[in-house]
């Protein structure tokens, strides 16, 4: 793809946070101890336009975030190659184990992907948990809807 064309498929900010808002899965990538990245699938919510999601304590993307806060998390859409959008969020994890904290992050996420009262019982989804909040320092995106607008 030509630079021109590159820069003419770049999302702005309102493009890229409506994605963010439509998006239902984040593809979180962390440094592993190999330099490798770990991929994982994962619910989340939007506080602030700040990314958050809950997590296992002892998973292995704690356990790389712990070593390296430095993480990106993918979101796209589009099945189609002139239907694909994306952006990817690069920056630092900022993880929190305060109860409140937890309780907090699971209401916003239940409240995100289910139509019932979320804020009950809650206790079951922050035992052995952490919240991490998504600091972005930078922003990759594409938008190929607009490739016929760019011809």
């Amino acid at each position: 793809m030509g630079s021109n064309l590159r820069g003419s498929i770049v999302m702005d900010g309102a493009e890229v946070s409506n994605l963010v808002h439509e998006c239902r899965t984040a593809t979180v990538a962390t440094i592993g101890r190999d330099g490798l990245p770990h991929l994982t699938a994962l619910w989340f919510a939007i506080e602030d336009e700040r990314v958050v999601f809950l997590t296992k304590t002892r998973s292995q993307k704690v356990a790389n975030l712990r070593r390296d806060p430095r993480l990106s998390v993918l979101m796209e859409a589009g099945t189609e190659y002139d239907q694909l959008r994306g952006a990817v969020l690069e920056g630092s994890a900022t993880l929190d184990e305060d109860p409140g904290r937890l309780r907090q992050v699971a209401v916003a996420i239940r409240h995100r992907y289910a139509e019932a009262d979320v804020a009950e019982d809650v206790e079951s989804s922050i035992r052995k948990r952490v919240a991490i909040s998504v600091e972005v320092a930078r922003v990759r995106s594409w938008d190929h809807r607009k490739i016929g607008a760019s011809r």
